[in-house]
């Protein structure tokens, strides 16, 4: 009888040991897991910030009517931290390009053909006195130095421009 129960014993330590093994990997792969889904977060909140940082210079250069560039022809382009423009007086918010943020940023804005247009009819009477200059504005930024990524947002804007101006 006492070999018996001492057999058994071994059979329940076997049993526990395996439990616990399983136990165990059931564990590590949760945890697993937790840290993947806890990546994906950060890379997700990383891509949003920059796409919000892409938008914001392309806000704060809509902002100011002095950074279209009236005077060119179709096609004349005024820029921010790129090459091969006809002019570089983009005026972007400060708070947008301090420090290592102002070689992660650029700003192209290009007048659109026609050069000159006829506005919409939602002006109603005032259509008369006045033209539309058609512009697109791309702004990008570029973090992929620190693992954040990039992002380019384009947009297209419509200004009107007083007949006796021109």
């Amino acid at each position: 009888m006492n070999y018996a129960m001492h057999k058994q014993r071994g059979v329940i330590l076997l049993v526990a040991l395996v439990l616990i093994a399983g136990m165990s990997l059931v564990t590590v792969s949760v945890m697993k897991g937790s840290v993947l889904n806890s990546r994906l977060a950060r890379n997700d909140q990383a891509h949003l910030e920059v796409r919000e940082r892409a938008q914001s210079l392309l806000a704060s250069a809509v902002v100011n009517v002095s950074n279209l560039p009236m005077s060119g022809g179709v096609g004349s382009t005024n820029c921010y931290n790129q090459q091969n423009c006809d002019s570089t007086t983009v005026a972007i918010a400060a708070t947008l390009i301090d420090g290592s943020d102002a070689a992660r940023t650029s700003v192209s804005i290009t007048r659109q053909a026609p050069f000159l247009a006829t506005p919409p009819r939602q002006l109603s009477s005032s259509a008369g006195l006045f033209s539309v200059a058609n512009f697109e504005i791309e702004s990008a930024y570029d973090a992929t130095d620190i693992q954040r990524g990039k992002a380019v947002m384009a947009q297209g804007i419509m200004t009107l421009v007083n007949k006796g101006v021109q």
